[in-house]
C-alpha cells in the first residue's frame, strides 16, 4: 500500500484498514484484481464489477457458496448475475433483486422460470409476476390465446365469457357467439340447444314452423317438428288460430284440424277446426228446406224441420215461392192445406179460391146441394102421381 489516501479520509492507505471505504477490510479484500479492471480489490469499490458497490453488497454470503456477495457475480445463485438482477425490489418484499430468489414474487423461483417470455408480453418470466397475461398464452384454458380473446372481446381470464355453459374456444369452433349466451336469441341458451333440445343454436326457428325454439320449449311443442301433432297445421298456425298444437282434432268432430280448416263455414264465429257442428251457423241450411238458420230464426220456423207446419210444403217454398205462412198449414183458412191448393192450382192465399165449381162452395156443400135438389124432384113427382089417382 502507498501513502496515498484513496478514500480521502485523512489516513494514508497503508495505515487505513479500509482504503476504499467500502466497508470491507483491506485484509479481507486483498490486493488481487477480481474483476480485472486494473484496480486492486482493496482499492476497487465494486470489486466484482457487477454494478453494485461492495459497500452495498457487503460481506454476506447469500447463496452459501463460500464467496461473499461483493465478490460473487450471482449472489443468490439463481442463475441470473447480480448486474442483471440489480439492486431494485420488483416484488416489494424488502429484498433487493440480486439476493431475491423470486424477484417477481409469483411463487416460482427465478431459476425455474428462467429468462424466457412464455406469454410473449415482452417481460422475461423471472421478472413477470403473471406469465399468463401475454398474447400467446391461454390464461383461462378455454382454447383461445389471450391475444385471440382480446380481438374477440372475450375475457381472457374467464373460460366462459357469456356464462352459457360453453367455453369460449368451443363457441368459436361451433360458430356461436362467445359473448352471447343465446346466439340466435330464440330463448334458449346455446348449451340448452346443443345438449337438451337438439335444436340449432344458430337458427332461432329450427323446424321453420314460425315459432321460436324457445317458444316451443315453453309451449311443449316439438321444436324439431313443424307440425307437432301431424294434423296438417303448423304449430304456429295452431297457436295463432287457438287450436291445440298437441291435439290433432281439437274440436273432437272426427276431422283433423288441418282438413277441418281455419275458415268459418257456417258463419257462427268459430273456425271449423274449433267448431264441432258446421251446420249451426246463421248461413247454413241443415234441414235443406231453402232457408238458412238465420232466415228460419226470423221466420220462427224449425231449422231442423224442412216443413215446420207439416202442410206438405217446405218452409223455403212457403217463404220464397208461395208467400204462404210456414207456420200455418192452411194460410188462407179456407179448409184446404196450402200444399193441396198449390197442387190443384188454387191460390193458397185466397179463402175464396177455388171459385169452381161455384163461388167458394166446398165440394161437400155442392154434393149436399145436389142431393137436396134430387129429393125435391122426387117429392114433386110423388105429388103428381097422387093427384091423378
Amino acid at each position: 500500500e502507498t501513502d496515498d489516501d484513496f478514500d480521502g479520509d485523512g489516513t494514508p492507505n497503508y495505515l487505513d484498514e479500509d482504503s476504499d471505504d467500502d466497508g470491507l477490510d483491506d485484509e479481507l479484500e486483498g490486493d488481487g484484481d477480481f474483476d480485472g479492471d486494473g484496480d486492486a480489490n482493496y482499492l476497487d469499490i465494486d470489486a466484482d464489477d457487477d454494478g453494485l458497490e461492495d459497500e452495498f453488497e457487503g460481506d454476506a454470503d447469500t447463496d452459501g457458496d463460500g464467496a461473499i456477495d461483493s465478490y460473487d457475480l450471482d449472489s443468490d445463485g439463481d442463475g441470473f448475475t447480480d448486474d442483471v438482477e440489480g439492486d431494485g425490489d420488483v416484488d416489494g418484499d424488502g429484498l433487493p433483486n440480486y439476493i431475491d430468489l423470486d424477484v417477481d414474487g409469483d411463487g416460482v423461483p427465478d431459476d425455474v422460470e428462467g429468462d424466457g417470455d412464455t406469454d410473449n408480453d415482452g417481460t422475461p418470466n423471472w421478472l413477470d409476476a403473471d406469465d399468463t397475461d401475454g398474447p400467446d398464452v391461454d390464461a383461462d384454458g378455454d382454447g383461445l390465446t389471450n391475444g385471440e380473446e382480446g380481438d374477440l372481446g372475450t375475457n381472457p381470464n374467464d373460460p366462459d365469457s357469456d356464462a352459457d355453459g360453453l367455453w369460449d374456444g368451443e363457441e368459436i369452433d361451433l360458430g356461436t357467439n362467445p359473448l352471447e349466451a343465446d346466439s340466435d336469441a330464440d330463448g334458449l341458451t346455446d348449451l340448452e340447444e346443443l345438449d337438451e333440445t337438439g335444436t340449432d343454436p344458430l337458427d332461432d326457428d329450427t323446424d321453420g314452423d314460425g315459432l321460436l325454439d324457445g317458444e316451443e320449449d315453453q309451449l311443449g311443442t316439438d321444436p324439431l317438428l313443424a307440425d307437432s301433432d301431424e294434423d296438417g297445421l303448423t304449430d304456429a298456425e295452431e297457436v295463432d288460430a287457438g287450436t291445440d298444437p298437441w291435439d290433432d282434432d281439437t274440436d273432437g268432430d272426427g276431422l283433423l284440424d288441418g282438413p277441418d280448416g281455419l275458415d268459418d263455414e257456417d258463419g257462427d264465429g268459430l273456425i271449423d277446426a274449433l267448431d264441432d257442428d258446421h251446420t249451426d251457423g246463421p248461413v247454413m241450411d241443415p234441414d235443406d228446406d231453402g232457408l238458412t238458420n238465420e232466415q228460419e230464426a226470423a221466420a220462427g220456423t224449425d231449422p231442423l224441420d224442412p216443413d215446420s207446419d207439416g202442410d206438405g210444403l217446405t218452409d223455403g217454398a212457403e217463404v220464397n215461392t208461395h208467400g204462404t205462412d210456414p207456420l200455418a198449414p192452411d194460410s188462407d183458412g179456407d179448409g184446404y192445406d196450402d200444399a193441396e191448393e198449390v197442387a190443384e192450382g188454387w191460390d193458397p192465399l185466397d179463402e175464396f179460391s177455388p171459385d169452381e165449381p161455384g163461388c167458394g162452395e166446398t165440394s161437400s156443400s155442392i154434393a149436399s146441394g145436389q142431393v137436396g135438389l134430387v129429393g125435391l124432384l122426387l117429392l114433386a113427382l110423388v105429388a103428381v102421381v097422387r093427384r091423378f089417382e
